[in-house]
């Protein structure tokens, strides 16, 4: 209006004031525009590392360790001994996870502390050894496990339960024994930081062999003293750990978005 008012008495000076309003408003847009392309580029970059994720876990634990067999037959933690190791996880989605753990602990036993389990003559003996336990094990998460995401059923705590192949490796008085068996368990879990978990956890497991606890040589009265003739699923040795862990998220990548891309 003011433009078109000025060209009826100077229409020089009006165009000379149309260009200048027009080179303002095309600086106004051009730095708007580049506002907004600061922004974006800022949020996507947020995204980016948003959208980075752990797929390993590798910790230490500890914890104690006992035995189940013939010198101890019902009563669980009869004895328990120190034991530690590590663990390493691979992380499959939130609910699965393939994990090694590697520990060192000791069991013993000793038919004294069982009056109703009676020897074949009324022996009472004892045994004490260290144990190395390899495990092979996957972990079920019972809720979708992680520290925060889009997804709202991600939690930072869970239950799960453990279940796979396990070695034993012992010493026996006439050499290293390797006995192979089955592992099984339940623990709870917590992301404490973005990184890192702790929990608690119970395993149980269960030898193919049924002389872990077997004495040294001279007194063997715990190798097989009923004569039931063992099997690999009967009448064999058990043993079970009970411990605590920490560890830390590791081997960072890169995550999928919602709409599927990277």
């Amino acid at each position: 209006m003011f433009l078109a008012e000025l060209a009826k008495y100077n229409p020089k000076y009006a165009v000379f004031c149309f260009r200048q309003n027009a080179k303002k408003e095309k600086r106004m847009f051009h730095t708007s525009k580049g506002k907004r392309y600061i922004l974006l580029t800022i949020l996507s970059l947020l995204s980016f590392s948003a959208r980075a994720q752990y797929i390993g876990e590798a910790g230490f634990l500890g914890g104690v360790m006992s035995y189940n067999g013939d010198a101890n037959t019902i009563t669980p933690f009869g004895e328990v001994n120190p034991m530690a190791g590590a663990m390493l996880s691979l992380k499959m989605n939130s609910h699965f996870l393939f994990r090694v753990d590697v520990d060192l602990g000791k069991v013993s036993g000793n038919t004294n502390y069982d009056k109703d389990n009676y020897f074949p003559e009324d022996k009472r003996v004892s045994f004490e050894r260290n144990l190395w336990n390899i495990g092979a094990l996957f972990e079920l998460n019972f809720f979708k496990f992680g520290y925060d995401s889009w997804d709202k059923e991600v939690m930072r705590h869970t239950p799960y339960v453990v279940a796979g192949p396990s070695v034993g490796i012992f010493n026996k008085w006439n050499g290293t024994k390797i006995a192979g068996g089955l592992a099984f368990g339940l623990g709870y879990k917590v992301k404490v930081t973005r990184r890192m978990n702790i929990g608690l956890e119970w395993d149980m497991h269960k030898l193919f062999c049924d002389d872990l606890d077997e004495g040294d040589m001279g007194n063997e009265a715990l190798d097989d003293p009923y004569k039931m003739n063992s099997s690999s699923f009967k009448n064999n040795d058990w043993y079970s750990c009970a411990f605590a862990y920490i560890t830390f998220d590791m081997f960072k990548h890169r995550g999928i978005c919602r709409g599927g891309k990277y």
